[in-house]
């Protein structure tokens, strides 16, 4: 992108920071913002007011301000606020000097966690403004997801709570809290506001895969802390109440985390045991079923094999007729019907003891 950025007419910069945000074209530049700032200072070129780029991502059209003549002094905007009525609360309004987390001034006698935290988050620096990368753990002990900016608060903040904890006989693990043998993790979050930017030239050429983030966050300085146990609960700044006068809520919720994650447990417990009960059930179901279904066949096998015995002895009877018939007797006709009659009382569950056998094991099983 161009370096010559001061060779602009007054008219071509004030097109540009009416067209779009200074960090925008610092990056353009290749400069600072803070340099942009003070070329229009130097020039008498008026800049948007905060909120001005705000107003354009929520689809209005607010105006901009006129390019005064050179030399000509620049307009200083009047805001008209309107006095507001509504008191600002009291610091620790209601809370028990006892339970009060007093986070000092400055950063005292740290915590060891505390301490490598701020070693490796001042190592590191600041996220990157165009990645999503303040979002996301740093891979310090304590997960601090703020700007190098809001660094010395949050650091001062999980200093005094951390000491809160300890008074409490819990433990702090890293990224963990122990309440009697429970681990709720715990992190802090930064709010950022976010904007796309255009890309410059050179980025335009890389291929799409190699191109940065459109996205450019930027920090507020507004701090989150959260809990995340059994379920997950946040406390953050307000208008003029910062939360540093709601530590002392974060500790409460700690015990109330840790037992719900008991009662999940012992309700968890309690369904799987619901669970193999039911499976239990269900299989006694289905081996009843199934033995129901045994006994039948077993039923219909003897039926079956009784009306065979019983075809056959007709049909041996039949044939035995047909024997006397003969005038003349026939060994082997005898000799035959004795076998053919075997036969037939093998097949007959009364004589075979397949309805004894059928009838003991209906009792057994039933």
């Amino acid at each position: 992108m161009q370096t010559n950025w001061r060779r602009l007419t007054r008219e071509e910069l004030y097109d540009l920071v009416w067209s779009k945000p200074t960090v925008q074209l610092a990056k353009e530049f290749l400069v600072s913002d803070v340099a942009i700032a003070k070329r229009c200072k130097s020039l008498g070129i008026p800049k948007p007011s905060l909120g001005y780029w705000r107003k354009i991502e929520t689809g209005e059209r607010p105006k901009r301000i006129p390019l005064p003549k050179p030399g000509q002094k620049l307009p200083t905007p009047t805001i008209q606020r309107r006095k507001s009525t509504r008191k600002k609360p009291e610091p620790f309004a209601g809370v028990p000097l006892e339970k009060r987390i007093l986070v000092s001034d400055q950063l005292e006698k740290p915590h060891a966690l505390v301490r490598e935290t701020k070693r490796i988050r001042e190592r590191k620096g600041s996220p990157s403004p165009d990645t999503s990368s303040m979002h996301w753990s740093n891979g310090s002990p304590i997960d601090l997801r703020v700007s190098l900016e809001a660094l010395d608060r949050a650091l001062r903040i999980a200093d005094a709570f951390i000491k809160a904890i300890l008074k409490q006989g819990y433990t702090v693990d890293g990224n963990h809290i122990v309440v009697n043998g429970e681990r709720i993790r715990w992190w802090f979050k930064e709010k950022t506001t976010q904007h796309k930017r255009e890309l410059t030239a050179a980025e335009r050429a890389k291929p799409s895969y190699f191109q940065p983030s459109l996205n450019v966050y930027t920090p507020t300085g507004q701090l989150f802390v959260f809990l995340e146990g059994s379920y997950t609960r946040s406390w953050h700044d307000r208008m003029d109440d910062p939360l540093e006068y709601h530590l002392h809520e974060v500790l409460d919720d700690l015990v109330a985390q840790q037992r719900a994650i008991v009662q999940r447990r012992e309700e968890q417990r309690l369904a799987e045991i619901r669970r193999r009960e039911e499976d239990i059930r269900r299989y006694e179901i289905t081996r009843r079923q199934q033995e129901e279904q045994k006994r039948f066949e077993r039923l219909e096998g003897h039926a079956k094999t009784w009306r065979q015995s019983r075809d056959l002895r007709a049909f041996i009877m039949a044939c035995e007729e047909e024997l006397v018939k003969t005038s003349t007797p026939d060994p082997n006709g005898e000799h035959w019907l004795v076998w053919a009659r075997n036969w037939a009382d093998r097949l007959d569950p009364f004589l075979n003891g397949g309805f004894d056998e059928m009838r003991h094991a209906h009792l057994r099983d039933g």
